[in-house]
């Protein structure tokens, strides 16, 4: 059984045209552009390779809020593995070229082709050609609020010149774990430290006090911030998959506290912990990823 998915990459300036055909294969996965649009900013890639039968599931999914019957679909258990054959080709293609790309699943083309009529068999005795996929949905929101600032306080957060750049392309990274790994340097690059030392002043700072950190969660987010780093390269697939769920999860919290440094740290690069708030704070994601907000959002702010 051969399973295949397709992405459509969107590309920052031209692809030179020499580039295609362009087609990669890594441990039997292929990755293959076979669409480009006439201007070359746009084209379509698959990603194909053999899944095991014995492994594919049906799944059903939520209750739906109409009374109707849930979708039911087919689990590929190795999709992460063809997500992985995709960025790692992604990263690759955009370093010969040097152009900027970003991608975005094109779900309709998901599908599973039989090779033998024991897969074939196997489909059928599944009851649909309909795949499965889990959405993750997050209730998303700042921990600040953008609207109404006066002049004096925009020059003063444009002052922070390098957390705004590393926050800025943290944001333009696609993967979780990526994003994740680039929130913290922000956070070394605020207060001059890093490791240990940086837990050390964290937990010493008002602001993360505030938010409600304790030692024992900046230790574990440390911790992953390390598995992020390498567990495409050193840990295998097991690894980068629990990396990838662990890092979706407590994204939104570690976001919550590079906001909140980027707008309260009085000295940037320094281990100083002095507080100078530049915006009110408005909401608090806690460690169980729940949205709490905060009635009276300028009770923080120095006066």
């Amino acid at each position: 059984m051969r399973f295949e998915t397709a992405y459509t990459l969107t590309l920052f300036s031209r692809l030179p045209q020499n580039i295609t055909p362009f087609n990669l294969e890594f441990d039997g996965i292929v990755f293959e552009i076979r669409n480009m649009e006439e201007d070359w900013r746009r084209l379509i890639a698959y990603v194909n390779g053999p899944v095991n039968p014995d492994t594919l599931v049906i799944r059903t999914g939520p209750a739906t809020i109409d009374g109707s019957e849930p979708s039911r679909g087919i689990e590929v258990h190795e999709r992460i593995r063809f997500h992985n054959v995709l960025t790692r080709s992604v990263n690759l293609l955009s370093f010969l070229t040097d152009v900027p790309i970003r991608y975005a699943h094109n779900l309709e083309h998901d599908r599973l082709i039989p090779e033998t009529s024991e897969d074939q068999e196997r489909l059928e005795a599944l009851g649909t050609e309909t795949l499965f996929l889990s959405i993750r949905g997050d209730l998303y929101a700042r921990s600040f609020s953008y609207t109404n600032l006066l002049n004096s306080v925009l020059n003063s957060l444009a002052l922070k010149e390098l957390g705004l750049e590393l926050y800025s392309k943290a944001i333009l990274m696609q993967e979780p774990y990526a994003i994740f790994r680039e929130f913290w340097k922000i956070l070394e690059s605020a207060f001059g430290a890093k490791d240990r030392e940086l837990l050390e002043l964290l937990i010493k700072f008002p602001p993360v006090q505030e938010l409600g950190f304790t030692d024992k969660e900046l230790t574990e987010l440390w911790i992953l911030r390390g598995r992020a780093s390498h567990a495409e390269s050193q840990g295998g697939m097991k690894e980068l998959e629990h990396v990838v769920l662990e890092t979706n999860k407590k994204l939104h919290r570690l976001k919550c506290l590079v906001e909140q440094v980027i707008l309260t740290k009085g000295v940037w690069g320094s281990k100083s912990l002095g507080v100078k708030r530049l915006v009110g704070l408005t909401a608090i994601v806690d460690k169980d990823g729940k949205l709490t907000v905060v009635k009276d959002s300028y009770r923080f702010i120095e006066p």
